[in-house]
């Protein structure tokens, strides 16, 4: 199954997401909270389809790893979503005035951060064996995430030693 079937899949017409009992038959393998994140919510989105259409998601391994803060911050993305990402970025300058709030309204994610130092729900990366633009790892769900790590560690909140758990994708060896 190819991403670009995705859109061929029964879906919610309100909300966009995709029947989730339908996937979960058709990808047996993949982790619940890839499905959710990725598949379901964003598998008819428009800028997800136009960069992963060809990807055969039915040859992907998924692996739940712990990845130090330095080497996420060498992760590529979507160059569509750059300004968003440079915004979330910038939400940690604030810190030494507001704490934890200067990063998300929710309070349940705000706590997790304080008390964790981490996100609360892994984000989603391929490596380059799924999708290559020269690096290592290609971010594919977590923009906020990722560009709050980043914001964190560039106002001193986080040491780039820190580490945060990612499902990773690899694709399976032939």
């Amino acid at each position: 199954m190819k991403f670009h079937d995705l859109m061929d899949i029964p879906y919610n017409q309100d909300t966009g997401c995709i029947d989730k009992i339908y996937l979960e038959s058709k990808l047996t393998k993949t982790p619940e909270d890839v499905l959710q994140q990725l598949y379901h919510e964003h598998g008819r989105n428009f800028d997800f389809q136009s960069q992963y259409k060809e990807i055969d998601i039915s040859e992907i391994t998924w692996e739940l790893q712990e990845l130090q803060a330095e080497e996420l911050l060498r992760i590529s993305y979507y160059h569509e979503f750059s300004p968003w990402f440079e915004g979330v970025l910038k939400r940690p300058e604030s810190f030494k005035t507001r704490g934890w709030d200067c990063i998300d309204t929710r309070q349940e994610i705000r706590e997790f951060w304080s008390q964790y130092n981490t996100w609360l729900t892994s984000p989603i990366v391929f490596d380059n064996s799924v999708y290559s633009i020269g690096l290592k790892y290609h971010l594919v769900e977590g923009h906020t995430r990722v560009a709050l790590l980043k914001g964190l560690i560039q106002n001193g909140v986080l040491s780039k030693e820190t580490k945060h758990k990612v499902w990773i994708g690899t694709a399976k060896i032939q």
